[in-house]
C-alpha cells in the first residue's frame, strides 16, 4: 500500500489507528500515541510509549514519498497495539505535529518539476518486471475478458503499446475499426495524427510513450462507451497506470478524462488545467499523477481549427517535464 506523506496527518491516519485498536466511536480520545511527521529525512515514525517507560518507534514509511508495504497498515498497527495492551496500555492520546509554514506557490511548482526531472533510470530487472506484469494482464485477463457485452462483437482486444517506463501516458476513449482489426491502439488516421503530435510536435519517439484506451474492446459503430463497459474495463486501466507509473497522463477526449477524474464536466472546461489522478482512489493514499486533458485526435481531424488549443495543452506538459519545444526546422 502506498502512503502519500503530503496527505498524511493526524486526522487521516487516526481513523485507521482507531480501527486497528478496535474502537471507531471516538478516535480522537487516544492520548498515548505520538505522531511524528518528519519527512525531511525521508521517514515517518509512529512512536508508542509503553509502561516500561521506553519509547519504541514503529516505522511505517522509509522513503521520502512512498513505500510498498507487504501488510495492511491497519493490521500492522493492530499487532503493535495488542503488544502494548499486554503491557498495560489502555489509552492512546495524540500529539499533533506543529503546523508548517506555508510555502510559496512558485517553490512548490519548482519542487514538482525537480522531482519529475531527477528520477533515476530503472534497472533492467525492474523494466522487465513491468513488461511481464503488463503481458500477464493482457494475456491472462484482457484477451479472454467477458465482463461486458463488447466481447461478443470484438475482433481483437486492444490493451496498450509503448514503454513500460514511459514518462507520459496517453489515454484515449476506445478502439476504432482499425484498432479492432490490428489489436493496437491509435493506428488509424487519428493514430497517425497522435504520432505526429508526439514526434513532430513534442520531439519524442512514439515507442518511448505508453498509449492505451479506457475501453479494451471496440464499441459497435464507434459509439461512446456505456457506463457498464467503462466499469468493466477501468480496473485494467488503473493497473496499467500503477505498473507504468507515468509522470504525466494526457487524457484524450471527454470519455477518457471523465473516467480518469470521475467527473461529468466537458473537455472544454477541463482542458488547459492540471488535475490529479490517484490510482488508489483516495487523496490520502498514494502519490497523485498529474493529468492534462486535451482533445482527442479524432476530434481534431473533424475540427482542425482546435489544433492550436491541443498544442497549447501539450506545451504545458512539456514545460512541466522540462522537455524543450522543437524548432520549426527540426
Amino acid at each position: 500500500m502506498r502512503i502519500n506523506p503530503n496527505g498524511i496527518n493526524q486526522h487521516s491516519l487516526l481513523p485507521v489507528v482507531a480501527r486497528a485498536w478496535g474502537n471507531t466511536r471516538d478516535w480522537r480520545s487516544y492520548p498515548l500515541l505520538t505522531f511524528r511527521n518528519n519527512f525531511k529525512g525521508g521517514r515517518l515514525a509512529l512512536t508508542f510509549p509503553t509502561l516500561r517507560g521506553h519509547r519504541q518507534a514503529f516505522t511505517t514509511i522509509i522513503a521520502p514519498y512512498h513505500v510498498s508495504m507487504s501488510n495492511d497498515l491497519a493490521t500492522a498497527l493492530r499487532n503493535r497495539f495488542e503488544a502494548d495492551a499486554i503491557l498495560g496500555a489502555r489509552a492512546l492520546p495524540l500529539k499533533a505535529p506543529a503546523p508548517r509554514a506555508p510555502r510559496a506557490t512558485a517553490d512548490v511548482q519548482n519542487d514538482v518539476v525537480a522531482d519529475l526531472l531527477e528520477r533515476p533510470p530503472l534497472a533492467p530487472e525492474e523494466v522487465e518486471q513491468r513488461n511481464v506484469a503488463l503481458r500477464v494482464i493482457d494475456d491472462n485477463e484482457v484477451k479472454g475478458c467477458t465482463h461486458c457485452g463488447l466481447h461478443t462483437t470484438r475482433t481483437k482486444t486492444v490493451f496498450g503499446v509503448g514503454s513500460p517506463t514511459a514518462r507520459i501516458m496517453f489515454i484515449g476513449e476506445a478502439p476504432g475499426a482499425d484498432e479492432d482489426a490490428s489489436g493496437e491502439p491509435f493506428v488509424g488516421r487519428a493514430g497517425q495524427l497522435l504520432t505526429d503530435m508526439i514526434q513532430k510536435g513534442m520531439g519524442l519517439k512514439r515507442e518511448d510513450i505508453y498509449i492505451c484506451n479506457v475501453i479494451k474492446c471496440r464499441p459497435p459503430n464507434n459509439r461512446t462507451p456505456a457506463i457498464d463497459e467503462i466499469i468493466a474495463c477501468k480496473g485494467y486501466l488503473v493497473r496499467q497506470i500503477e505498473i507504468i507509473q507515468p509522470q504525466v497522463i494526457i487524457a484524450l477526449g471527454a470519455p477518457a478524462v471523465q473516467t480518469i477524474l470521475n467527473t461529468r464536466e466537458g473537455i472544454g472546461r477541463l482542458r488547459s488545467r492540471w488535475h490529479n489522478f490517484y490510482p488508489s482512489g483516495s487523496e490520502t493514499i498514494g502519490d497523485p499523477i498529474p493529468v492534462m486533458p486535451t482533445f482527442h485526435p479524432a476530434y481534431l481531424l473533424r475540427s482542425p481549427g482546435e489544433k492550436g488549443k491541443a498544442w497549447a495543452d501539450l506545451k504545458m506538459v512539456m514545460g512541466r517535464l522540462g522537455i524543450p519545444i522543437p524548432s520549426r526546422g527540426s
